[in-house]
């Protein structure tokens, strides 16, 4: 979460009104029309009101093989299930200007911060900004045993969550 969140707070003073923010992790495949996507959805929203959309993703193996679509998003979006459950992906989330500009004022302390995904759905919900959960598949997301954190959406996790 640290590394995200201190790069937004360096890049966010020179960053235009109209500009957009992408996270990612480093082996993430992303497909062509992700950023189109996400551009689309945030497009007709007031580029003064902090929004972010956020996507599925395809889970593969480190070999790109094996793929399967993220967890199911059950409950919409905003700030009541982002109390209890994050829903945004990091590495599939787009901000705009507003919702950057929100981080970048929030995340005094980034390495207090744990989850930055979670952190940002929170944030950008807690004001009333706008979180769209987009239903298309945006990227490959690689799993392999150098994930920081992993998918947590699998039998094995579901088990581990049930004891």
């Amino acid at each position: 979460a640290d590394n995200f969140l201190s790069l937004l707070r360096r890049a966010g003073p020179f960053l235009r009104p109209e500009s957009l923010i992408a996270l990612c992790d480093q082996d993430d495949v992303w497909f062509p029309e992700r950023l189109g996507f996400g551009l689309e959805r945030l497009a007709p929203i007031d580029p003064d009101h902090p929004a972010m959309v956020f996507h599925f993703a395809l889970i593969t193996d480190a070999n790109l093989e094996h793929p399967r679509r993220s967890a199911a998003r059950p409950r919409p979006p905003g700030f009541r299930n982002a109390l209890v459950q994050n829903i945004a992906q990091g590495s599939t989330i787009l901000l705009n200007r507003a919702a950057t500009d929100l981080v970048c004022a929030a995340a005094a302390e980034p390495e207090a911060v744990v989850m930055h995904d979670w952190w940002i759905y929170l944030l950008v919900t807690g004001v009333g900004g706008t979180a769209i959960c987009d239903q298309r598949e945006v990227l490959f997301y690689r799993q392999h045993g150098g994930n920081e954190i992993g998918a947590n959406d699998g039998l094995r996790a579901k088990l581990l969550r049930m004891r």
